[in-house]
């Protein structure tokens, strides 16, 4: 059914060194498909087809095509069974919870804070978003609009990329202190994002880090899987321009971290703006 976008044959590919397309980056289908061994495909084509036996749903942000069963069969080290368990779950959970019609209302303390914001896209497609964990102030508001706040912007995020289907979070450190955190809110944000959207995450760059946050960074990598935990890195302020600029282009990255992007406006601040034009 795929081997027309896989790029070679069962008999070139037998030619070849057995890849694997499990350390791939960036987001993009195609260069995942042509590192796939032959196992790998094989339970791609299985998987498809169980997927349209069983004639799951699809929906906006959530299509039943390629790059959805590679997405969980990666998460799953290419295990049809506990892909398909998961896959189902999702289903469950998107049919319950309907993130993609969260709206701004259902996050209405939250969003005014400002301290989620879209900046752009990476070079290869992916939406970017910038967490200023100073502006955060989880007191003001509940565990359950937190999770409706990372579900807009995620649903949103996923929504407007561009040949790509995941997302790169950029977090920026500078005055954190233990008032900018709820270990509740950080664990339900894991736990969907691991159990509902995997391989969403492209790379998560915590920038300017304090020390003091070693301690609760232990804490959070505890309920991580090995994968979320391999695109998680620290990045001082010295070495935070080149190592975003080869995700980011100069362009679109903001003056603040060595590009030449103005400030991006938060969600509130591009809604009053726009009100007035």
């Amino acid at each position: 059914m795929f081997s027309s976008l896989f790029g070679s044959t069962p008999e070139e590919d037998g030619k070849k060194k057995e890849k694997s397309c499990m350390s791939v980056e960036g987001g993009q289908i195609q260069p995942i498909l042509e590192e796939m061994s032959q196992k790998e495909k094989e339970a791609l084509n299985k998987f498809s087809e169980l997927a349209e036996e069983k004639k799951y749903k699809a929906e906006p942000n959530h299509p039943m095509d390629t790059v959805t069963f590679v997405r969980f069969l990666i998460a799953n080290k290419f295990n049809i069974k506990n892909a398909t368990s998961q896959l189902e779950a999702t289903l469950k959970f998107r049919e319950e919870a309907n993130p993609f019609k969260i709206t701004p209302k259902d996050c209405q303390i939250s969003i005014k804070q400002g301290t989620w914001r879209y900046c752009g896209f990476s070079k290869t497609g992916a939406s970017v978003i910038k967490i200023t964990v100073e502006k955060w102030r989880p007191g003001e508001y509940t565990v359950d609009e937190h999770q409706n706040l990372f579900l807009f912007y995620l649903e949103q995020a996923l929504h407007q990329t561009k040949d790509n289907y995941q997302f790169i979070c950029l977090f920026d450190m500078h005055g954190w202190s233990l008032q900018h955190t709820s270990m509740r809110m950080i664990f339900r944000m894991a736990h969907l994002l691991q159990k509902y959207y995997p391989e969403r995450l492209c790379k998560a760059f915590l920038v300017n880090t304090p020390f003091l946050f070693n301690a609760t960074w232990k804490v959070i990598k505890g309920v991580l899987d090995a994968r979320t935990v391999s695109k998680v890195q620290f990045l001082s302020e010295d070495e935070a321009t080149d190592v975003l600029l080869k995700y980011i282009s100069k362009e679109t990255l903001e003056k603040k971290y060595g590009g030449e992007h103005e400030p991006y406006k938060s969600y509130v601040e591009e809604t009053k703006q726009s009100s007035q034009e």
